[in-house]
């Protein structure tokens, strides 16, 4: 395990991204702006990890939609005065829209499949390179290949306690391109899957855990390693 978090610990994330803000003595107000992942809801965008949700206006102009999530830059300016209770918001760019992948039994892979490495996690800005929120297990992971695109699956879901485990498995054309791609799970597609005694005993938590099993290549043991790390704790979407 220690090795592995030594590769996570230098792959470098592309969308890391820093806020700014700068002054404007004339119109005495601070401007700037805040890269991150939020939730669209009506003329309002709500921040990953938080409660507080801010009204941006309409933001059909740039292609989103109610429930979408997305990362976003989202740009403010807080009069000087009045401070942030006043601040007015808007989208200034649309990154991507992420969309929940949904978690499979894995049972349909044949022997050997999807057993190709990943070059391990990277950090997504203050997110970490991964987190569970809102029903959803996030994964920021590094890989080389060719150019084509790759297949990532998350499967065979099983409930030990108040932990629920996962298999991330891959099929990469191999290649000297790196990439760093952020994958999100719907967790509640998981739930059908585990055994009625699993549901049963998993549901009765108001918080759960998740840990990932996944394949990453060890270039000091120049072999593929087999490691599980922890996926984050959440509100449980199971409960009853």
């Amino acid at each position: 395990m220690k090795r592995i978090l030594s590769v996570f610990s230098v792959v470098a994330a592309v969308l890391a991204m820093m806020c700014t803000a700068s002054c404007d003595e004339a119109t005495n107000y601070t401007k700037g702006y805040r890269d991150g992942i939020y939730k669209v809801w009506g003329h309002t965008v709500t921040p990953e990890l938080e409660d507080t949700s801010y009204v941006v206006g309409d933001v059909s102009s740039y292609g989103l939609k109610n429930g979408d999530r997305a990362l976003l830059r989202v740009k403010y300016f807080i009069d000087n005065v009045f401070g942030p209770s006043k601040a007015k918001w808007e989208v200034e760019k649309v990154y991507e829209v992420i969309e929940p992948r949904a978690i499979t039994a894995g049972d349909d892979i044949a022997e050997g499949d999807y057993r190709s490495c990943i070059l391990g996690l990277a950090n997504l800005l203050y997110y970490g390179p991964a987190w569970a929120w809102d029903g959803l297990q996030n994964i920021n992971i590094a890989y080389e290949c060719d150019g084509t695109e790759p297949e990532f699956r998350m499967v065979a879901p099983q409930a030990n306690g108040d932990t629920l485990c996962l298999s991330l498995v891959s099929r990469i054309n191999s290649g000297d391109e790196r990439y760093v791609k952020l994958l999100s799970f719907d967790l509640n597609s998981a739930y059908p899957l585990l055994g009625s005694e699993e549901r049963n005993a998993i549901s009765r938590y108001d918080s759960i855990y998740t840990k990932i099993k996944l394949r990453w290549y060890d270039p000091d043991e120049e072999a593929p390693v087999d490691a599980d790390i922890i996926g984050g704790k959440l509100k449980n979407p199971f409960k009853d």
